[in-house]
């Protein structure tokens, strides 16, 4: 059971929910991640996204998040890591997403900002975001400290750090 049905969009009505957010004047931000363990570093994230506009979370598919993160992870469900990201005050909608289906979340959530974590750039760029929507949006990466990302905290848990 969803917990934040109220926050829960599904991809097929991002484009209502983001035009009814714009016809109130408001600015709209896409942020795309795994948050498989939530962390200082996904708090951070979070509500630096949502200073850009009202925040739809795109919260990659399992098999996702393994191709980006390796074997064995996520370590948690899709379902659960949309009702982790879903509780923060600072996030207004949480959908989920696939690399592949990551220019077509843009297009119909048409946010003003896409937000995406530093190590998340290159793979932006690598399946031509970047260069498909820069005309109505922008990219932006934020983080990028060793010490606020999830195979840090993995490995401090194995007592590896």
């Amino acid at each position: 059971m969803f917990l934040f049905n109220h926050k829960y969009v599904p991809p097929g009505q991002l484009n209502g929910t983001a035009a009814e957010w714009k016809a109130h004047g408001e600015s709209v931000a896409l942020a795309l991640g795994c948050f498989d363990l939530v962390h200082v570093g996904c708090v951070r994230f979070l509500q630096d996204a949502a200073a850009h506009g009202r925040l739809i979370v795109g919260v990659y598919e399992d098999a996702d998040v393994t191709a980006i993160r390796g074997p064995g992870r996520p370590i948690l469900s899709l379902e659960h890591r949309m009702v982790m990201t879903a509780a923060f005050a600072c996030v207004s909608a949480v959908t989920p997403v696939t690399v592949a289906g990551i220019t077509d979340a843009i297009l119909a959530a048409a946010p003003d900002f896409v937000v995406v974590g530093s190590d998340q750039e290159d793979l932006c760029k690598k399946i031509g975001v970047d260069t498909k929507i820069s005309t109505s949006c922008r990219v932006v990466a934020m983080g990028g400290q060793w010490q606020t990302c999830s195979e840090w905290v993995v490995k401090k848990v194995q007592g590896m750090n």
